[in-house]
């Protein structure tokens, strides 16, 4: 997780460093070119090998037209079930999470382009007995790096799709693992605001 953190600090670190920040020795945040967006966003993942979706808000600062700081929060809409006790018992887990966003647009100006994409952040993961009780909960660390094709539809709306993978720590449950928490995620976002 160590070497994972290294890498994503040396990515933001080229990230803000290549932001095409030209003016002067110690550049004013005056000169730059700002923007903002709103955007619902929709990830599809599995845990236990049983589908499992979120949804949620993404907010973002976009910095000339390239560099994206924001933050997310995703809540589960679906509860996949990860353990059969017996033929009146399941356990289901519930988990939601969110946390900061980095994200870097190459070509942004072209109706088509991509980005990679970072969030680190913290999560929760309930394990609840038939969908109504909840048995069991615990915290977790989430790293999620990614890359995005983006679609410009007009000048104040963009489509987002792309795969991120969950890496997961300081999890302990009886129930569930990192591993199975972790994995890859399919995503969609409609951004809408000014880029």
């Amino acid at each position: 997780m160590k070497k994972i953190l290294l890498v994503f600090l040396f990515i933001c670190i080229s990230i803000i460093a290549n932001a095409e920040i030209t003016y002067g020795i110690f550049p004013s945040l005056v000169y730059l070119e700002n923007g903002f967006f709103i955007a619902p966003h929709a990830r599809l993942s599995t845990i236990n090998s049983e589908a499992n979706f979120h949804l949620g808000p993404r907010l973002g600062w976009v910095i000339n037209h390239k560099l994206i700081i924001g933050s997310s929060y995703n809540w589960n809409l679906s509860y996949p079930k990860i353990y059969q006790a017996h033929p009146d018992s399941s356990y289901y887990a519930k988990s939601e999470y969110g946390g900061l966003e980095i994200e870097y647009n190459f070509f942004p100006f072209q109706p088509v382009h991509f980005s990679i994409y970072n969030l680190v952040g913290f999560g929760g993961l309930d394990i609840l007995l038939n969908k109504n009780k909840n048995i069991e909960e615990e915290d977790f660390f989430i790293f999620e790096p990614g890359i995005f094709l983006k679609i410009n539809l007009t000048d104040i709306c963009h489509v987002a799709s792309g795969i991120t993978y969950r890496y997961i720590d300081k999890l302990k449950n009886t129930y569930i693992s990192e591993k199975d928490l972790g994995g890859f995620t399919a995503n969609l976002a409609f951004k809408f605001g000014w880029f």
